[in-house]
């Protein structure tokens, strides 16, 4: 059995402890509350931080949706362009019905008329007002005379994709005329031709496209 002695002295031992036992709660519960408030500012910090950043990501997700869209919409226009420019090649290397002529060379070209192919080449390019005079060559291969032709001409600036102007506005700048001809073209040889190229401005001679149809042909009777 205890004795009432040790009893007592427990007594007051507990009894002194007391008010250090409750100090050392207080303590516990204070660093666990400001734990919870540090853990509340830090969540705090990292929403305010990441409201932020969605922000900043929207704008920039806003800004490459442009940027791509517009770029998605000039390579279309670019491709169109191209794609408008390669049909016209094709066509016209398919029937020769229309010819690119350098109007600075002499070198010629086949052209393919109503009544069969012919052959043109520039001769050379003189300086008018308002314009260019073409002295023309108009090449026959066949064995038969030809009477009466015309000669259609499309002239102007030189397209170039670069620029940034599409085909059919670029086709609207240039200029147009057709000359009607009378007389022969006579079989085996190459015919001379003048055609004066005039416009209201007179421009640049980078671009000639030509095309030519003959109204009759002469054949002999066996």
């Amino acid at each position: 059995m205890v004795s009432p002695s040790l009893k007592r002295c427990f007594i007051l031992c507990a009894t002194a402890m007391a008010p250090f036992a409750c100090c050392w709660q207080q303590a516990c519960a204070q660093q666990a509350v400001q734990a919870l408030e540090e853990r509340v500012v830090s969540l705090e910090n990292y929403v305010q931080g990441f409201d932020a950043a969605m922000v900043d990501l929207s704008k920039n997700l806003n800004q490459n949706i442009q940027e791509y869209t517009q770029g998605l919409g000039q390579s279309l226009d670019e491709y169109s362009q191209k794609l408008q420019m390669n049909i016209d090649q094709r066509l016209n290397g398919e029937n020769n019905r229309t010819v690119v002529l350098n109007p600075y060379s002499r070198a010629y070209q086949s052209i393919e008329t109503n009544t069969g192919v012919f052959l043109v080449a520039v001769e050379r390019v003189e300086d008018i007002d308002n314009g260019f005079r073409l002295h023309l060559k108009i090449g026959n291969p066949h064995y038969a005379d030809f009477q009466n032709f015309n000669l259609k001409f499309f002239w102007g600036p030189r397209w170039d994709e670069n620029l940034g102007m599409g085909y059919n506005e670029w086709r609207t700048l240039l200029n147009g005329v057709e000359f009607s001809f009378k007389g022969k073209i006579e079989k085996g040889m190459w015919n001379p031709v003048t055609a004066d190229l005039i416009s209201l401005e007179k421009g640049e001679l980078a671009y000639l496209e030509c095309e030519m149809t003959v109204s009759g042909v002469e054949l002999g009777q066996k």
